[in-house]
């Protein structure tokens, strides 16, 4: 099961696509991955890089009721939407619950989705 969590209209006006403060928010958890950077994917530190180049544009995995990462071998995946929102999605819970301590008014990705599915079939309107 992928886990996950969206951060967008931070009453501070803040949006933290500058990873460095999520990062010191979480106790610095990137350390315990290997990262690909295309677009903040993390995988187990035993994967070979070879195996981890994933396509990452127009991924809907992460706008569905039930939440994907987008390669088979990653353990977390970071989205960041120029400075809009951010995302993070998780195999384990303990990443998501870390970032949602941190960042309380951070939301439950699958929760959001729906809702916005929700809404969207009330008034006809496609989901992009």
């Amino acid at each position: 099961m992928i886990n996950g969590a969206i951060l967008s209209k931070s009453p501070d006006k803040t949006h933290y696509t500058y990873l460095n403060k999520i990062f010191q928010a979480m106790n610095s958890f990137q350390t315990s991955y290997n990262w690909l950077i295309t677009d903040c994917v993390a995988y187990p530190k035993n994967t070979a890089c070879a195996d981890c180049i994933a396509q990452a544009v127009d991924y809907e995995g992460f706008w569905k009721e039930d939440l994907s990462i987008q390669h088979p071998l990653a353990a977390v995946e970071l989205a960041a939407y120029d400075s809009s929102a951010v995302l993070l999605l998780s195999r384990e819970s303990t990443p998501i619950q870390s970032f949602r301590q941190a960042f309380t008014h951070s939301r439950d990705l699958k929760e959001y989705n729906t809702a916005v599915i929700q809404t969207c079939r009330e008034t006809s309107i496609h989901p992009a």
